[in-house]
């Protein structure tokens, strides 16, 4: 029962492939999944950072009565977030963001509803291509 002092433990070259082959898998699985979770994270601050142009605009629609012009007298800040390239919102109070590099030049809108007999505003969130569907919430796909 006693070890000799000179035994070698190691692994094999065949043990050692294995496990190479096993991390590469996984990678192949994980890094892809990661990569669409971060843009998912960057779109949705771009949504919830829009909250305060969303106000502004619904403000003007609930004064006009109307969509028409809600955009015109909303100010945009210069940056909405770190990853967003650019905000800009139309005469119709329709908000398009556009985002940078980092989010893979993800594109969306966010359009206002006025429903004139409950005197409410909603918001539809859409992606401008297709190809951006993963990138955001089931509600925001086309």
């Amino acid at each position: 029962m006693k070890k000799s002092l000179n035994s070698n433990q190691a692994f094999s070259l065949a043990e050692l492939v294995a496990v190479i082959a096993i991390v590469s898998i996984l990678a192949a699985i994980v890094v892809p999944n990661v990569t669409r979770y971060l843009v998912q994270s960057k779109v949705t601050e771009a949504i919830m950072a829009a909250g305060p142009i969303q106000t502004q605009v619904a403000k003007e629609i609930s004064e006009k009565e109307s969509v028409t012009d809600s955009g015109l007298n909303v100010s945009v800040p210069t940056s909405l977030t770190q990853s967003v390239a650019s905000t800009v919102v139309s005469s119709d109070g329709v908000i398009t963001i556009t985002m940078d590099a980092s989010a893979n030049s993800v594109q969306f809108s966010l359009s206002p509803n006025f429903n004139s007999s409950a005197q409410t505003v909603s918001w539809t969130c859409a992606v401008t291509n297709a190809s951006f569907n993963h990138y955001v919430s089931s509600d925001c796909r086309i």
